[in-house]
């Protein structure tokens, strides 16, 4: 289980994901590649987190009252049955 933590860089991080992947990963996969994927998908998480923003924005544009947001799993924040 590689140890992922957000205190360290990104090279770690990926040197990490590197070592843990390389055993069950096709032969010929390098570093970059992982190097690369990694990168995309914190492209792929801001892309997401700026998109919710903008929801946030519309859905709330022009309301005077307080605004709040549930964030948890869905059996987390919501009532049960």
């Amino acid at each position: 289980m590689p140890l992922v933590n957000y205190l360290y860089n990104t090279l770690y991080m990926k040197v990490q994901l590197y070592k843990t992947l390389r055993p069950v990963l096709k032969h010929g996969i390098r570093i970059f590649d992982v190097s690369k994927a990694y990168d995309r998908a914190l492209q792929v998480n801001d892309s997401c987190s700026l998109r919710l923003k903008e929801i946030y924005k519309r859905e709330t544009a022009g309301a005077d009252d307080i605004h709040v947001v549930f964030l948890g799993r869905p059996y987390a924040v919501l009532p049960g049955p």
